[in-house]
């Protein structure tokens, strides 16, 4: 193949597809951590691909290409859950009853959960994945490099105007979770395009959205642990006691670390936005308002 009608977006779908494939065969007996946590950020990395082929070629439905995931994405998504859940609680370790009793509850489900992502990856289509990789590699070799740059700083800048139009209509806080995804779809594609010769991306662009993803996440397991903590109150049936006032005191102090988070949210966000869109926002009266 010549050196024009390659794409450096195929070859980065090629090895996230391939270590996609080595990191399903070890997760159906290792659930370490950092195995799933690679596992889903492999399936992450596809779904932008296909996000990005969506956004390029209209008539390619990249629900419909990520559909092959969803089950893996969705079941190790529940390991990872607890995982993250009993991490950040082990950092609020003055809640010794609290901690106790929520390792309790999560470990009556874990084998459950196990056996439910290793029954999915058994059941995973390869001969698919197979299909879908000539598919794909079609599409985007049609582009070359010079028309995945071009294609990828359009594509950049449409989902950063995406993120502006949820927030003008919804607020910011009620929509996180959507930017959340859409930075999920940006950041790879805005990685690769940076690395390429004559993209016209600084380097500051990347650190700048890796700031903003970071107190998101934070934003987001915070809140995905508070709602998990009260699903194990409501369980335990306490009304009162040692569960009560952990559990009191460790949801306010959540709230309160979540509402300064916002604030940081707002800050890097804007900077973001405005290194994609290219455009003089004033960061007051974009997002922070």
């Amino acid at each position: 193949m010549k050196a024009k009608d390659r794409s450096f977006l195929f070859d980065y779908y090629v090895d996230q597809a391939d270590r996609f494939k080595d990191l399903l065969g070890l997760v159906s007996h290792r659930h370490s951590i950092t195995t799933i946590h690679q596992l889903r950020v492999s399936i992450k990395r596809i779904k932008a691909l296909f996000q990005l082929l969506q956004y390029i070629y209209p008539d390619f439905k990249a629900k419909d290409y990520y559909s092959l995931f969803k089950p893996v994405f969705r079941s190790s998504g529940v390991i990872r859950e607890s995982q993250i859940n009993l991490k950040l609680l082990k950092g609020y370790s003055e809640y010794v009853n609290l901690n106790n009793a929520y390792s309790i509850f999560i470990s009556r489900f874990r084998k459950h959960w196990r056996n439910e992502l290793i029954e999915v990856v058994k059941s995973f289509n390869y001969d698919k994945l197979a299909r879908q990789r000539e598919e794909v590699r079609f599409l985007f070799h049609k582009l070359g490099n010079d028309g995945s740059v071009r294609e990828s700083k359009k594509f950049l800048r449409s989902e950063a105007e995406s993120i502006l139009t949820i927030v003008d209509s919804s607020g910011i806080t009620s929509c996180l979770h959507d930017i959340r995804i859409t930075f999920k779809n940006i950041k790879p594609i805005l990685a690769l395009a940076a690395q390429q010769e004559g993209s016209g991306i600084g380097k500051a662009t990347s650190k700048h959205l890796a700031t903003t993803e970071k107190h998101i996440g934070r934003w987001h397991d915070l809140r995905i642990l508070g709602e998990s903590v009260r699903v194990l109150y409501n369980a335990s049936g306490s009304d009162g006691g040692e569960i009560f006032q952990e559990y009191s005191a460790l949801m306010k102090l959540l709230n309160q670390q979540n509402s300064k988070g916002i604030d940081m949210i707002c800050k890097w966000l804007d900077i973001t936005l405005n290194d994609l869109i290219r455009d003089d926002l004033s960061p007051s009266s974009v997002i922070c308002k």
